[in-house]
């Protein structure tokens, strides 16, 4: 995954991003929190389902050396 650092700053609750999965798997996910170098993400479907729900989407944590931006349009794509 070659790409510019993202900075915990820099993303924003419900964000596009793409994580790197076991396997190299390259995964666009919505982003639900950070926590020190930690980025905390769900499925699309989840974050509508939690938003209709009215809770907190359920979440997964990622090490931010495994995050970069998604690109416009980037959603669906795995």
């Amino acid at each position: 995954m070659k790409t510019e650092a993202v900075k915990t700053e820099e993303l924003m609750r419900g964000g596009l991003i793409v994580v790197r999965a076991f396997g190299g798997r390259e995964l666009t996910r919505r982003v639900v929190g950070t926590a020190g170098d930690v980025v905390c993400v769900c499925c699309d479907e989840e974050w509508q389902q939690a938003e209709r729900e009215g809770r907190e989407p359920s979440c997964i944590g990622f090490r931010l050396k495994d995050v970069k931006r998604a690109a416009p349009g980037a959603m669906h794509q795995d």
